[in-house]
C-alpha cells in the first residue's frame, strides 16, 4: 500500500488532478457555509457583466453566476461519486461472470460492453449544431424551438435587454 501511495504521489499529473479536485470539494463545502447566498435569488439586472461585485456576471434573471455554479458543485460531485460507485459495482460484477464462466459467456460480456462503450456520449437527436450555434445542414432536428430561444438570448447580450 504504501508504495502505491509513492508512485501516485511522483506522478504530476495525479498530484494536479487530485489538487483540483479537492480544491473543487472544498470550495463546494466552504463556500455555502461563509456566503449563505440563495442561488435562486435575483441580485441584478440580467446578463450584466462580471465585476468586482458579481465575479462571474449574472444570468438572463439576473441571478450571481458564481453562486449558482457553487451550489451546483455539490449537487454535481455527489452525483459523479454515485454514479461512479454504481459503474464499479457493475464492472464488478460483469468481470467476475465474465471470469467465472469463461469462453462463451466471457466473449458476449466483452460484445455487449464493447457495444456500450462505442454509443456516443451524446445521442440526442435534436442537438446536431456546432460549437459556434450555427445549425448543421442537413442535420435531424435543426428546427428546434429551444434553439431559436437561445440564440434569441444570446443576441441580447450586452444589449441591456
Amino acid at each position: 500500500m504504501n508504495s502505491m501511495v509513492k508512485v501516485l504521489l511522483t506522478s504530476k499529473k495525479f498530484v494536479i488532478g487530485f489538487c483540483l479536485f479537492m480544491t473543487l470539494v472544498l470550495v463546494s463545502i466552504i463556500v455555502p457555509l461563509v456566503n449563505p447566498a440563495d442561488p435562486l435569488e435575483m441580485v441584478g439586472l440580467m446578463y450584466e457583466k462580471p465585476s468586482s461585485e458579481y465575479w462571474l456576471g449574472t444570468d438572463n434573471f439576473g441571478r450571481d453566476v458564481l453562486i449558482e455554479l457553487v451550489h451546483g458543485m455539490k449537487t454535481s460531485l455527489r452525483i459523479g461519486f454515485i454514479a461512479g460507485i454504481i459503474a464499479t459495482f457493475i464492472g464488478t460484477i460483469i468481470g467476475l461472470v465474465a471470469g467465472y464462466f469463461g469462453r462463451n459467456i466471457d466473449n458476449v460480456l466483452n460484445t455487449i460492453t464493447n457495444i456500450f462503450l462505442v454509443i456516443p456520449p451524446n445521442s440526442d437527436p435534436h442537438n446536431y449544431f456546432n460549437k459556434s450555434g450555427e445549425q448543421i445542414p442537413g442535420a435531424y432536428g435543426v428546427n428546434s424551438g429551444d434553439h431559436e430561444l437561445a440564440m434569441d438570448c444570446k443576441s441580447c447580450q450586452g444589449t441591456g435587454l
